[in-house]
């Protein structure tokens, strides 16, 4: 690239290692919390038995999605999502043409079994449709932020 990217505030210090991370931080008496994820793409999970890990040597809780909806939050969704994203005066053509690339790559039958070991089952969007995902997305989240009363820190 010709000029800097400017990105979010903290790029520069977590790219140059002077990032904080979870993993540095220690308090006295602190939890740790473990995600599980099924190993089964498009399962309905109908029941789970978390007798067994609640027995482990300090455990403290184990909570699942039956919680999440219990809490209130009866339309959550736990999506995990990932897509190409270009600064926004890229043009269209090449948009496009990556677009038509990456596509192509995810139908190769190679691609396609790694991504199947990993759990990943693509879901290939139009350029068009990505971004009003995208949009959407955001929107959501910003509007789970505000029902929860979230405040931002910076």
């Amino acid at each position: 690239m010709s000029r800097p990217f400017k990105g979010r505030r903290e790029d520069a210090r977590l790219v140059t290692g002077q990032g904080r991370y979870s993993a540095d931080w220690s308090f006295p008496g602190q939890l740790h919390a473990c995600f599980l994820r099924s190993d089964r793409a498009h399962a309905e999970i109908v029941a789970l038995d978390v007798k067994h890990a609640l027995a482990f040597p300090g455990v403290v809780a184990v909570l699942t999605g039956k919680d999440t909806t219990e809490a209130g939050f009866k339309t959550a969704e736990y999506l995990f999502w990932g897509g190409l994203a270009f600064p926004a005066k890229t043009p269209r053509a090449i948009v496009d043409k990556l677009h038509a690339e990456t596509t192509k790559a995810l139908a190769l039958p190679a691609v396609q079994e790694k991504l199947a070991k990993l759990g990943v089952v693509p879901h290939p969007l139009s350029v068009d449709a990505f971004g009003k995902f995208y949009r959407d997305y955001i929107a959501e989240t910003v509007q789970l932020g505000k029902d929860i009363n979230l405040v931002p820190t910076n």
